[in-house]
């Protein structure tokens, strides 16, 4: 998979004739995703031009920001906007203290706010605006003010997982929507662990509730684990709380591919290897599911072959197996879906359209061939709650 640079420029020069029409902020669906693409894609070729533009994109995010009112979330609003400022690979763009803080005081009441809803959602609720404050810590690891602000959430999320488990897990309905319970990388059951498993990382105090909730979080996916022969997978997309199963797609979004690499990383943390184990066995068997029985329709990173090769690259990265005819396999689709990369569309029902985002657009595509191709590093996957 030897990257022509042909290829990503295509790739890039899509994602600029789109910038001037695309309206939201959002890091995964959004101008801020474009952004994190432009400052990566300026590490690595070091063109002045992929410098102006990463500026001329942050400036239209600032512009929409002061115009409108914004949502607080992950995935389209101001924590994966400010998630994104302090991942910028160039010194050229000045953020100020006094801009953050700002964001902080903002974020910050929405996070307890979704904490209180008990909406922990990672792109569009709790989890996923406390990883602005990670990463705010891990840049100044010093801020106490942060860091209390995490101490509080991270301790009222593991007791409530700890003791409450259900009020945390369950997504509530309304007059017509049923309360369903996720399982996928995106909203579920793997959101939460691999969750834990970054936040063990700041939090050493935290372990041992943390290894709780993790146990408790693995029992529940064993309890529902059954193969399915319609998706060919052991864990379904949700269950509601009339016990219909959603048969779930193989992608980043849901699916075997993700859970397995979450529990590989809750063994990891408990030093589990019959964990480990498992969770190697749940992603060498998804190998075996076929293109049609996967669900795949499209080359987004959401629920298309850009996320499955991804998945598998990380795969083969931290769990010391080879993934290499796995990944080849759905590289081939992915070109065969692209045209060789002339094009980029999603499948959203009803149809196919072009987007140049990370979730399911060009963005997340260029990020993803810069990182096969090992020109950047993979650490941008923390925003797709990958480890």
């Amino acid at each position: 998979m030897t990257l022509v640079k042909s290829e990503i420029l295509n790739i890039e020069n899509r994602i600029w004739n789109s910038v001037e029409k695309e309206n939201g902020i959002g890091l995964l669906s959004g101008l801020s995703g474009i952004a994190l693409f432009y400052s990566n894609l300026y590490e690595v070729y070091k063109e002045e031009k992929y410098s102006t533009r990463l500026s001329e994109v942050i400036a239209r995010i600032d512009e929409l920001v002061s115009e409108n009112d914004s949502l607080p979330t992950f995935c389209s609003g101001l924590a994966g906007y400010g998630w994104m400022l302090l991942n910028l690979k160039t010194t050229t763009i000045d953020i100020s203290k006094a801009y953050f803080k700002t964001l902080d005081i903002i974020l910050e009441e929405a996070l307890f706010s979704f904490a209180d809803k008990n909406d922990y959602d990672f792109l569009h609720g709790a989890t996923g605006v406390a990883m602005y404050f990670m990463e705010r810590l891990k840049v100044d690891q010093n801020n106490e003010e942060i860091r209390t602000i995490l101490t509080l959430f991270s301790r009222d999320l593991l007791y409530k997982l700890n003791t409450n488990f259900d009020t945390v897990i369950i997504v509530k309905g309304s007059e017509t929507k049923k309360d369903i319970i996720c399982f996928g990388l995106a909203h579920g059951i793997a959101s939460f662990i691999n969750f834990l498993f970054y936040l063990s990382q700041y939090f050493k105090s935290l372990e041992s509730e943390i290894k709780q909730a993790l146990r408790k979080l693995i029992s529940f996916l064993n309890s529902k684990k059954s193969f399915n022969k319609v998706s060919q997978q052991y864990y379904p997309s949700y269950i509601d709380n009339q016990e219909n199963v959603g048969h779930a797609r193989l992608g980043w979004c849901q699916g075997d591919l993700g859970i397995g690499l979450a529990l590989y990383n809750a063994g990891t943390l408990l030093n589990n290897n019959a964990i480990k184990q498992e969770a190697l066995d749940v992603i060498t068997a998804t190998e075996k599911i076929s293109l049609e029985t996967s669900g795949v329709r499209d080359c987004s990173l959401c629920h298309g072959s850009t996320g499955l090769i991804i998945q598998y690259y990380l795969a083969q990265k931290k769990c010391s197996i080879d993934t290499k005819e796995i990944q080849n396999r759905w590289y081939q689709e992915l070109e065969n879906q692209t045209c060789n990369f002339t094009t980029v569309k999603a499948y959203l029902n009803p149809g196919f359209s072009e987007h140049s985002n990370i979730l399911v657009g060009a963005a997340g595509l260029g990020l993803t061939l810069l990182t096969l191709d090992e020109k950047i590093k993979n650490d941008w996957l923390r925003c797709l709650n990958l480890y």
